[in-house]
């Protein structure tokens, strides 16, 4: 990123003017002489620029043998991670921290400069949008053996396979939507566990696994608008196969190939089935 795109980004978009999009900040560059204050996208996240007191020599190190020096430490060291879960609305009885974010007049704010208790001071507060406001997004190394695995990683042990998860967070689609792509996630990755079984498998497991999996193609059929696309689960060539060897595995166990389920709101059944086997 050369010098002159972050001051592009702040004529571009008036930092009191609107809230400001996570896609539309500059994404981290080490290159770059950052100020107190400034934000950037890394990741998945926003962080602000409130330097430790090892960011200098952090950064000539890397300059000098880049391999030596992680990705994590380098962030860790330039500043504070924008809160995205458990924002409450502003109080002025509340001492922030940077990157402590609230809610005030319909918009969601991260503290960027320190400010002290009582009066609202917007100067030190930044207006900003993130798709995966109120959702933990899981952690996760891509270049992992275990990642990169039929079954991927969960690391929040939410029982939905990370980079899907994460997809869905970070997606634009609305966020009733999200709610019943996670539960869809869920199935998949149930699905999927069937490739490490050792054991047969009942009738009566075999129907309820298949019957779920048209529930949820039936939900996300139902949306008009854009919804999920399973190939965002089933993402790789092996994880496509195997959907179809464990799905026809299931398929020749069943007693019967009838399915009593309803096409009638489709989600709203998805989820009390998914909310009654918790």
């Amino acid at each position: 990123m050369k010098t002159t795109s972050y001051i592009l980004f702040l004529l571009l978009f008036p930092l009191t003017a609107y809230s400001i999009q996570f896609e539309d900040l500059p994404e981290f560059n080490i290159e770059f002489k950052y100020q107190k204050g400034d934000m950037i996208r890394f990741g998945n996240n926003i962080y602000i620029h409130q330097p430790d007191k090892n960011w200098h020599k952090i950064v000539s190190a890397y300059k000098k043998t880049p391999e030596n020096i992680s990705t994590k430490n380098i962030i860790a060291s330039f500043g504070k991670k924008a809160q995205l879960q458990t924002i409450e609305s502003w109080s002025a009885r509340k001492h922030y921290q940077i990157g402590n974010s609230i809610f005030y007049q319909n918009k969601y704010y991260t503290l960027i400069k320190k400010t002290k208790q009582g009066k609202w001071k917007e100067k030190h507060w930044l207006p900003f949008d993130h798709p995966a406001i109120g959702y933990d997004l899981p952690e996760y190394d891509e270049n992992s053996n275990e990642f990169n695995s039929l079954i991927g990683t969960d690391k929040n042990l939410n029982l939905i396979r990370d980079d899907f998860e994460v997809h869905i967070k970070m997606s634009r689609i609305p966020e009733q939507t999200k709610e019943y792509a996670l539960k869809a996630g869920k199935i998949y990755t149930n699905l999927m566990l069937f490739s490490n079984s050792q054991h047969s498998v009942s009738a009566e497991n075999a129907k309820q696994t298949l019957g779920r999996l048209i529930q949820a193609r039936l939900c996300k059929q139902s949306f008009s608008d854009i919804a999920w696309k399973e190939s965002s689960f089933f993402n790789t060539f092996d994880r496509i196969k195997f959907k179809f060897i464990i799905q026809e595995n299931l398929y020749t166990q069943l007693d019967s190939d009838e399915f009593d389920i309803e096409n009638i709101n489709p989600c709203e059944q998805l989820a009390v089935v998914m909310e009654n086997e918790k």
